[in-house]
């Protein structure tokens, strides 16, 4: 057989180079079944047997074991009792399937075969131990023993292993987790053919069972019990092949979550999951339950406060089974269809709330007072109204413009529009499927969640290029439309409509300046006035292949003029900034910080977000003004090669009033020092901040390396630092620093 190594901890002064090199490097230790005379653990001579290597091991320890059949190992006949069987060091043992996930089968090449045949089983008895791609139980019958994670092992994982053939006796299941035991990990295993329960526990806590093939137990697959313990996971398990049990029975303390378990009922199984007494709080969601005898889901007497939500359950006796008074237990949003019965609730005066679930068919569910529906049939006592209708269109609540009141859209803007998706005690936000969302037949480009009519609950915002609504001046209101779904049956559409107030769109100024702006070659700015204010446009360009600024001029100029320019304005106060996105707040701070240390005028205001702050705003007559915040936005510009744009405000005393900043998302925009294929976000945002603070571009030939030159590109993050003429400028408007 191949040799597989045991790693243990060197302390000495040697340094040790193998798997791992260095000081303190793990020493390989071996152990193999086809093994020589001599054994020290070395790659020469390893060990015979696992309970060898336990012995030479000490905490901490890595043990790997070679491909094999260990028959009746660890087991050391030099103890008594039941130490004779126990694992009582923190070691981790890897078998030849080590990290390989069976995913259902039997076999899956060379493995690590545990063989008993004297029906002893195996205890995990220390914390920290993990025991990772074996074959436990070869293909024979009674072959298998069960692993005990003690009450003393915390912190065990077992995973990647295939566990079968257990012997039927009491010691017959595949795992047993003991009371005490926490935080035991039991991952992307198989069972298969265990006497017993594959999976059981008396009383464990925060065990997470998780990603297991089960079939063919010989009782339930998965037990929990004791009314003890708590806050267990259940979770992606597929399990099968059960007769005469359960694939679930919980009844092993409160908090439990199970959940995305795909349980196969092949009408032999009695319960696909079986919630008892003391099982309060806990959620069972998103489980696919199929032909099982009796219940998908039985809920039992004082269980209380459990939520059972996002299940399909078909082919089942009963798809969920009320046995007793459940104060508080909800059984909402599940698909529960051609079932024998759909929810019964026989024992009980109580009323349970079984609401929005979908019954199989529209006219929802079999019951004398719903004498149309003919979907599954629920007993009385049940609250079934409203039901998922599947064919209808859910009517939700939107806000177009939240904060507005009069929904104002100019069609001829180039920002965003956005609109809200209330949530409210009857619909969900968060089971929108974002990608179907179109509003005024556009389709969303950005996505948040934010509480935006102040009810506590989070709403979602989607927000529409202006540009692709489909709306005309002659539009009065406008309807979002999409689907939302709880699980792989409940989709369903919905739509949500609010009035709209079209501005009506002009050939103005406005737009003049703009397709003028790219045609002018010394400089891209241009100057015109708004209601008596003053406004300059400057853009920053894409640098074209001919144009090469990497190069620095020969002779620099340390002074004067011809490295920096005025607009022959400048900001009388400190101006506060409020920006879309939390990355916008931080590129606008670094770069407003570089232009305030070069002065002393302290140019650094609040930065805020707000991402629904519109690059540009119009009045009534669809004339540009201004909105009385300095906005830092992205958007769409008109024209190709515009990287960004900022607009700067000035009133008749020659006083800066307000500035917005635009950049085009036709550039992937991120931070250049770590991807030279982006548009470095604070490179150019500090030239754009030379604009707001009353500068203007340079494309002369010496001023390349100032980070008021007119040109950039991917990748380039110069501009982040002042240079003599940027500094030369900012102080000849506000002073030096």
């Amino acid at each position: 057989m191949k040799k597989i190594l045991i790693f243990s901890l060197v302390l000495g002064v040697a340094l040790v180079v193998g798997l791992v090199g260095g000081v303190g490097a793990v020493t390989p230790i071996y152990v193999d079944d086809d093994c020589g005379t001599t054994q020290d653990g070395t790659i020469d001579n390893p060990y015979c047997t696992i309970n060898d290597a336990l012995v030479a091991a000490t905490t901490g320890d890595t043990i790997e074991v070679a491909a094999g059949t260990y028959t009746n190992d660890i087991w050391d006949g030099l103890l008594t009792g039941n130490d004779r069987y126990r694992i009582k060091k923190s070691v981790t043992l890897l078998g030849a399937q080590a990290g390989v996930d069976p995913n259902g089968l039997t076999s899956r090449g060379e493995e690590t075969i545990l063989v008993r045949t004297n029906g002893v089983q195996y205890s995990l008895y220390a914390s920290d131990i993990t025991i990772d791609g074996f074959m436990i139980g070869s293909s024979d019958a009674n072959t298998g023993g069960r692993l005990i994670i003690s009450d003393v092992a915390d912190n065990a994982i077992i995973r990647n292993c295939i566990i079968q053939n257990t012997p039927s006796t009491s010691s017959g299941h595949g795992v047993y987790i003991y009371s005490g035991a926490d935080n035991a990990l039991v991952e992307y295993n198989t069972f298969s053919n265990t006497a017993w329960e594959a999976i059981a526990s008396y009383g464990a806590s925060n065990a997470v069972i998780t990603h297991n093939y089960i079939s063919n137990s010989g009782q339930h697959a998965i037990q929990f019990m004791g009314h003890s313990g708590s806050d267990n996971e259940i979770s992606y398990n597929h399990i099968s092949g059960i007769v005469d049990k359960n694939a679930i029975q919980y009844w092993g303390g409160s908090g439990a979550i199970i959940t995305h378990n795909m349980i196969v009922g092949e009408g032999t199984m009695y319960d696909g999951i079986w919630l008892d007494a003391a099982a309060d709080e806990s959620t069972v969601s998103n489980n696919q339950i199929f032909d099982t005898v009796y219940a998908g889901i039985n809920v039992r007497g004082d269980c209380t406060d459990a939520t059972v939500t996002y299940n399909n359950i078909s082919g089942c006796g009963t798809g969920v089974d009320v046995v007793g008074s459940i104060t508080g237990t909800v059984i909402n949003f599940n698909a529960i269809h051609g079932n024998g019965m759909g929810v019964s609730n026989y024992y009980s005066t109580d009323i349970i709330n079984a609401e929005f679930n979908w019954w199989g068919d529209d006219s929802g569910p079999t019951h004398s007072t719903n004498p149309s529906g003919i979907g599954d049939a629920v007993s009385d006592n049940v609250d079934f109204t409203p039901w998922w209708n599947v064919s209808n269109e859910e009517v939700v609540k939107i806000d177009i413009k939240p904060g507005s009141d009069t929904n104002s859209i100019n069609l001829g803007s180039k920002g965003v529009v956005s609109v809200a998706v209330l949530t409210t005690n009857y619909f969900d936000v968060s089971t929108i499927n974002e990608a179907t969302v179109t509003f005024a037949g556009a389709p969303q480009v950005k996505v948040i969640l934010e509480d935006r009519d102040g009810d506590g609950d989070l709403d979602m915002v989607f927000h529409f290029r202006t540009q692709d609504l489909g709306l005309d001046e002659n539009s009065t209101e406008a309807t979002l439309c999409g689907d939302y779904s709880y699980n792989e049956i409940l989709t369903q559409s919905f739509r949500g409509t609010d009035t709209v107030n079209i501005v009506p769109t002009k050939t103005s100024a406005k737009k003049q300046k703009q397709n003028s702006m790219m045609n002018q070659d010394s400089e891209s700015a241009s100057y015109t006035t708004y209601h008596g204010n003053g406004i300059y446009s400057t853009t920053h360009l894409l640098r074209k292949d001919e144009i090469k600024p990497e190069k620095a001029p020969k002779k620099a100029v340390t002074q004067g003029p011809t490295l920096y320019k005025l607009m022959g304005v400048k900001w009388a106060s400190t101006p506060d900034y409020v920006a879309q996105s939390d990355l916008l707040v931080i590129a606008a701070t670094a770069s407003i910080t570089t232009w305030n240390n070069a002065t002393e005028f302290g140019l650094l205001g609040v930065g805020s977000v707000n991402a629904d702050i519109p690059f540009e705003a119009f009045d009534e007559d669809g004339k540009l003004i201004t909105d009385g915040f300095n906005s830092y936005t992205y958007g769409n510009y008109p024209l190709s090669g515009v990287i960004a744009v900022c607009r700067t405000w000035w009133n008749a005393a020659g006083e800066i009033i307000e500035y917005d900043i635009m950049f085009d998302d036709d550039f992937a925009w991120g931070d250049a020092t770590d991807d030279s294929t982006v548009m470095d976000l604070q490179n150019i945002a500090t030239h754009e901040i030379g604009h707001a603070f009353g500068l203007l571009d340079l494309y002369n030939r010496p001023s390349v390396e100032q980070t008021m030159y007119g040109y950039s590109g991917y990748g380039e993050t110069k501009k982040r630092d002042l240079e003599v003429g940027d500094i030369a400028g900012i102080q000849a408007l506000y002073g030096n620093n």
